[in-house]
């Protein structure tokens, strides 16, 4: 079972403006976002997160060095304790929140972290170069735990030790657990089944590096934000699909028959979106038997499979969609509801990945409220 361990968090000086420091994931930036974290602070994690080269230097050796200039300047500083550390993430207008802990997570064989989804061909030698020269988890993964009454263990009380509001107007708050409660989370964790929700390529890397190092203790953990995985803590949007290019004459609402039938409104589950308008799709039976999930990525690449269709980009947003297809910047798009928690538990405690893209969990907590030093 999983391993959830206290760790010497490497935090930003108490009266940084966190908000100023912070960042996204380097999985959700591009280069214009980048460049306005930059702008923000010299300071900003996305300096570590996402280190460019500079005449000719070599970036991971840079963040290295700048991890090593932030502590000699007090910018960062480490905590004298290990600790847990309790993250709360508020959405504006919502009366719920999502809240879990971050800790540093085991990913050896023996702790049983299974992924949650098949991952897509991507580079990730960038994520190990950076492992290699720093030594450092700089943004945690985001995993599931199937644990019940997790995240009721403890509820943050009194100020935190850092907020930030993102660019979306979340507020992301976090607390230092104290011991007491920090010993029962890590058992309550232990005690059930964790899958991994994001940061794939993270786990992977880390597992990497734990294989070059097989002495190194702390190679065998990685820094991970836990939740527990029920419909109260999550919120899970959908991922949808844009078909770059079609075969001449080609009709996909036709094309997909063998595997889905035109649905009514009240009935439909995927969106099969063209310049000819919009058509609302419903599995076949066979095609349901065949992925048994209710989650339409995996019914639908079934077909996609079928039709040899493999250029493939994957928005978050259905308006990204229709307006690609109306501007002629993709063939066609198809719009997929969201996975609800209790489809995503079901597949967890079998073991079954879902496709590519499959969930989108929302909020993502953020790169700079904690990093975890692999040298303690």
């Amino acid at each position: 079972m999983p391993r959830f361990e206290p760790f010497h968090g490497l935090r930003y000086a108490a009266g940084a403006d966190l908000s100023a420091v912070v960042c996204p994931p380097y999985d959700v930036i591009d280069g214009p976002e980048r460049d306005r974290l930059v702008a923000r602070s010299p300071h900003n994690a996305v300096h570590v997160e996402m280190p460019v080269s500079r005449d000719g230097e070599d970036p991971y050796a840079g963040a290295a060095a700048l991890f090593h200039d932030w502590r000699e300047e007090t910018v960062l500083a480490r905590d004298s304790e290990p600790h847990v550390y309790a993250y709360r993430m508020s959405r504006p207008g919502d009366v719920r929140s999502t809240l879990g802990y971050i800790g540093a997570l085991g990913v050896t064989d023996e702790d049983g972290l299974l992924p949650h989804e098949q991952t897509t061909p991507k580079a990730k030698s960038d994520r190990l170069d950076l492992l290699r020269a720093t030594r450092m988890n700089t943004s945690p993964i985001w995993a599931l735990s199937l644990a019940p009454g997790v995240s009721s263990i403890w509820k943050p009380s009194g100020d935190p030790v850092g907020t930030a509001t993102d660019d979306a107007g979340v507020l992301h708050e976090m607390w230092m657990v104290p011991a007491e409660a920090a010993d029962r989370i890590t058992r309550a964790i232990a005690a059930a089944p964790v899958s991994v929700a994001d940061g794939h390529h993270r786990w992977e890397t880390a597992r990497n590096y734990m294989r070059e190092h097989p002495d190194d203790a702390a190679a065998e953990r990685v820094l991970a934000l836990v939740v527990e995985l029920s419909e109260d803590e999550l919120q899970v949007r959908p991922i949808h699909r844009l078909i770059g290019s079609l075969r001449a004459g080609v009709d996909l609402p036709e094309g997909l028959s063998p595997w889905f039938e035109p649905a009514r409104d009240e009935d439909q589950e995927v969106v099969v979106v063209t310049a000819n308008g919009e058509v609302g799709l419903r599995a076949l039976p066979a095609t349901r038997q065949a992925a048994p999930h209710d989650a339409d990525a995996e019914r639908i690449q079934i077909a996609l499979d079928g039709l040899g269709i493999d250029e493939l980009t994957y928005p978050h947003e259905a308006a990204a969609v229709r307006e690609a297809v109306s501007a002629g910047q993709a063939a066609a798009g198809i719009l997929c509801r969201a996975v609800s928690a209790d489809v995503i538990a079901s597949a967890a405690r079998a073991g079954e990945r879902f496709p590519p893209k499959t969930t989108f969990f929302w909020p993502k907590p953020l790169t700079g409220f904690v990093f975890r030093s692999l040298d303690g």
